[in-house]
């Protein structure tokens, strides 16, 4: 669990998340955030996390879940789904079942992605990347959970006192907040 900013949310910095074991054994996870908190992999309703990626390989299979794949780092990577194979280019989502058979292959050398996975008759979510300059303004709806995080650049949250965002720092915003900076952030809109 991330750090409570008052005014804001809960902020997760990018060397503080929990680590876990891909569900199929063959690599590591960082978790941003999952609900209920402390879920395992069995029992969310969302999560949010990000992968470092370094061999070619199988997909975990998530029945009843759907995904949400952006690849935030790395020069591209070949995705297969249900035998059909198309490339992803960086900071592109590509919507898919979790119950896919899903594999990837790394033309271009290691990669890290960002992966928002929600339970399809539970929760609704759209994933959005914006790329530029700021401001970025977020305001929570009534009913919806909201997450932006960094994914380019340098940027400052209007918090008090103000809160300076890196790459792979997330903030979960629980009212308004405006981020101040250049280059590439994520947002996360989650309705139960």
């Amino acid at each position: 669990m991330g750090a409570v900013v008052d005014g804001v949310g809960e902020l997760v910095r990018s060397d503080g998340m929990r680590q876990m074991t891909w569900a199929n054994g063959s690599g590591v996870t960082h978790e941003v955030a999952i609900c209920p908190s402390g879920a395992g992999l069995a029992g969310f309703d969302w999560r949010i996390s990000l992968a470092d990626i370094s061999v070619d390989g199988d997909f975990s299979s998530f029945v009843g879940v759907e995904r949400v794949l952006v690849l935030i780092e790395g020069k591209g990577m070949n995705l297969t789904l249900d035998g059909h194979t198309q490339p992803i280019e960086p900071f592109s989502p590509v919507h898919f079942a979790g119950e896919s058979v899903a594999s990837c292959t790394l033309p271009h050398g290691p990669t890290r992605d960002l992966n928002v996975m929600f339970r399809r008759d539970q929760v609704a979510c759209v994933v959005d990347i914006l790329d530029g300059s700021s401001p970025i303004r977020a305001a929570v709806e009534p009913g919806e959970t909201l997450w932006l995080g960094v994914l380019t650049g340098s940027w400052v949250a209007d918090t008090e006192p103000a809160l300076t965002l890196e790459p792979r720092d997330f903030i979960r915003i629980d009212g308004k907040a405006s981020l101040i900076g250049q280059g590439c952030v994520v947002r996360v809109s989650l309705r139960a």
